[in-house]
Formats: structure tokens, sequence, C-alpha cells
């Protein structure tokens, strides 16, 4: 009688290999964890035979517990009690000692022995969190406990601690004068607000055409941006110098930055008016763009006669011997000047019911437009922080930590210096866990 011999089929065969993938995928964390568990009590038994050694070493030296320079000679532990299994033999010593609370310390003199530790998983550098973001830790008195790692929250350098504040459970951290860094241990949502330094007035020369305000700073509004671990860097842009000589260009304000996350742009610098020449009634540059969201550069003053202003064309135009102002933040134009006006700078956008009083006043508009100014009694306004034209020779100068732009000069009988223009902020506001 033939008897025929049937083997697996294609389909049999994948299916129980897909059931062994399945299982190993379940099983291999929970050996892990079985593995970490039993390397876990050796470094808890390591650590109490370490503990009871060094309180037979303080018996012997009139209570006095070892220095921290010679502490692993001195209990004459064998070389495996001092190498913890997670870490590996790479460390001949795997354990760090609490040489601030310890060393040469006598045993009666610590006011609480349970409290405090004596050894922990670690090296010379301080304490390693190496069993599944835990330590181990003995103790004065001898027990041994794992301790978890205790969740950091952000913390930074450079603040102006004077606008620093927290109210509640938010924290703001406020930059204005220098820059400095923010850094993240875990995963954070915040609030940002990075506002570049506005560009400097022009300046004017005797019986020459006015000269134009400096345009705003660009403007970024991020709310609930996740940062992830890591240090950013903050840079906060310098205000633009108003133009001093003859014929002179504001300076462009400074960018200012969060990181490689966030940059806004400096505004540009106002130009001059010069009878005769292409640059009569130049405009400043603006700034702004759509300030909730992204950033928008702050042109150059353009150099020609009825020009807008530079990127986005936020700056007014120039007509005749008049001078038009510099763009304001959050999109808004500047006002274009006249045969009989100047223009009027853009207004900034009004931040004060987002941040409150951070930066010391109670309505805070950032990137303001510098004023323009004409050849007569009336000078263009600089809206909310932006200078205004002067009247007497000098344009006026931008609030700080606005990054508004400086007023430009109106004509007049000596060379008069471009208002300088505000220079920037940037805050980050987060809720805390306490």
């Amino acid at each position: 009688m033939n008897i025929s011999k049937r083997g697996f089929t294609l389909i049999e065969l994948l299916v129980v290999i897909a059931i062994i993938a399945i299982l190993a995928a379940i099983l291999f964390p929970v050996f892990a964890r079985a593995r970490e568990k039993a390397r876990q009590s050796t470094c808890i038994s390591n650590q109490r035979q370490i503990a009871a050694s060094v309180q037979m070493y303080a018996q012997d030296h009139e209570e006095t517990m070892p220095g921290s320079s010679t502490v692993w000679r001195d209990i004459n532990a064998d070389a495996q009690i001092l190498q913890c299994p997670t870490a590996g033999k790479s460390l001949a010593v795997a354990y760090t000692y609490d040489a601030a609370s310890c060393s040469n310390v006598a045993l009666g003199s610590i006011p609480d022995p349970v409290a405090t530790w004596l050894t922990a998983d670690g090296d010379t550098s301080g304490i390693a969190y190496r069993h599944t973001n835990k330590t181990i830790k003995s103790f004065v008195d001898g027990h041994v406990t794992i301790v978890s790692a205790v969740a950091t929250g952000p913390s930074w350098t450079g603040a102006d601690d004077a606008t620093t504040q927290k109210v509640g459970t938010t924290q703001m951290v406020v930059w204005k004068s220098s820059g400095g860094t923010f850094t993240v241990s875990s995963p954070i949502a915040v609030d940002i607000l990075v506002v570049a330094g506005g560009g400097g007035g022009g300046s004017s020369a005797p019986n020459e055409n006015p000269s134009a305000g400096g345009g705003a700073g660009g403007l970024i509004y991020k709310a609930a941006t996740n940062l992830s671990p890591g240090t950013y860097n903050v840079v906060v842009g310098a205000g633009g110098t108003g133009g001093l000589t003859n014929y002179c260009y504001g300076t462009n304000g400074g960018d200012s930055t969060f990181g490689t996350l966030l940059t806004a742009i400096g505004g540009g610098g106002g130009a001059y008016g010069k009878n005769g020449t292409p640059l009569q009634g130049a405009s400043g540059g603006s700034g702004g763009g759509n300030a909730r969201q992204y950033s928008a550069a702050g042109g150059t003053g353009q150099q020609s006669s009825s020009a807008s202003g530079g990127f986005g064309n936020n700056g007014g135009k120039s007509v005749g011997s008049t001078c038009a102002g510099g763009g304001g933040g959050s999109g808004l134009v500047g006002g274009d000047s006249t045969a009989s006006s100047a223009g009027d700078g853009g207004d900034g956008k009004d931040y004060s019911s987002v941040f409150g009083t951070a930066v010391g006043a109670s309505g805070w508009f950032a990137g303001g437009g510098g004023g323009g100014a004409r050849d007569s009694s009336t000078d263009g306004v600089g809206k909310a922080g932006g200078g205004s034209g002067g009247l007497a020779g000098t344009g006026r100068n931008a609030v700080a930590n606005t990054g508004s732009g400086g007023g430009g000069i109106r004509l007049s009988a000596v060379t008069g210096a471009g208002g300088n223009g505000g220079s920037g902020i940037v805050i980050v506001r987060f809720v805390t866990s306490q």
C-alpha cells in the first residue's frame, strides 16, 4: 500500500513564523526587564556591602568615615563589589561617594543619617541614572533604596530679572538687553515672541529735503510651539543707529533669534533726501509681515524718488520734498506722504493682551514704524513706539525693546541726526509643573 507524505504549505509556514515573531515581540521586553531587575538586585547588594564596609572602617578610625580620595582603597572591597552590572566592566569603580557630606566626617556629626546618602550609581562626574532612569543609593544608616530621576523644568541664562516673572503656574522669561540661553530637558510647549531691532532714521543736511523714518523690526509670535530637549541660543537685536552726518542712512536694526527655530529680521534704516538726486524722498525699510506666524524682513530704504519701503512694500511712499514713515509690525503700512504732509509710521502689533506687562508697559505695541518728516512745522508721527520726525534737526528715538523705527528729520538750517531704532526683545512663556 502506497502512503503519500504531505509537507507544510507555504501559508502554514508563514503563519507559524508570524506567531513566533509576535511572541518574541511580547516576551523580549519582559526578559529585558527581568534581566535589569536582576542587575538592580546585584547593585543593591553591592552598595549594601560598601555601606557596611564604610561603617566598619569608621569603627576602626574613631568613628570617622574615609576620605573621598581614598575611600575605595580604604574599605578594601573586592573588585566585583565596586562594579555595577548595568554599567559593565568598563568602569573599575561604578559608584560615586558623597564627598560633601561624608568625606573624613565623624558619624556622630551627621544630623540625619537616614536622609544622607553615602554612595550611588555614578563615577567621578556625579550620579548616574542608569537603571531605567533610576539610580541606587546607599545611606549612612546602612539602608539602600532605588531613587527615580527628578524631572527638571527649563533653565535659562541672560534673562532680564526685573521682568522675568512667574504668576501661578505660568512662567515668563524675558530677554531685553542681551542674549542668553534657554535649556529644555524634556519636551515642552511654549509661547514665543521674537522682535528684531528697528532701523534708524536717516539724517538731513542743511537746506536739503528731509529724511525718512526707519522701518520696524520683523516680528514672530508662535503659540504652543513644542520644543525638543536641548539648548537654544537667544539673541536680542539692537536698534539701528540714526544717520549722523550729511546725507547719511540710518543703519539696519539687528536680527533677533531663538535658536535656529525663529529668526526676526531687523528693520531697514531710513534713507535721506537730497535735491536733484534719485534719493529725494526715499522711504524707510518696512517691517512686520504677518506678525503671528512668519518672520518678515525689514528692507533697506529704497534709493529712488517716490519709492515704496522695503520688504512687503509696507513703508509709505514719498512725494516731492516729503518723506514717508517706515512700515509697522503686523503688516500695517507706513503712511504715504503728500505735498503737504509727512507720512506717519505704521502701527505696531499690540501684545499687551498676550504678554501683559512683561516689558514694563500696560499697553505695549511691538514694531511701530518711525515717522517721516517734511519741510514745515509738521512731522510724521511714529506710531505705537516709533520715533517721530524731528522738528529741530533731530529725529526722535524709538522706545527701547519694541523693535520700532527711529524718526526721520525735517528740513532745517543745520545737519540733523536721525533717531535711533528701538531694540528688540525675546519672550518665552510656559506652564510649569509647580
